[in-house]
């Protein structure tokens, strides 16, 4: 069983984001969990994915 992480602003975490096709994210990427604390009753939360290199 999948132990689950309690997600806190602004905690920062790492996600699996699916194959995606044209410029779209994908793979392992750290994300910034933006949703408050009050949110961790609902299923879903609100993240910015980040980026890993400078353009």
């Amino acid at each position: 069983m999948r132990r689950r992480h309690r997600c806190l602003t602004p905690d920062i975490i790492w996600l699996e984001f699916p194959p995606q096709a044209g410029h779209e994210q994908a793979g392992r990427r750290p994300a910034v969990v933006l949703s408050p604390a009050t949110a961790e009753r609902y299923p879903a939360i609100i993240i910015a994915p980040g980026l890993l290199r400078r353009r």
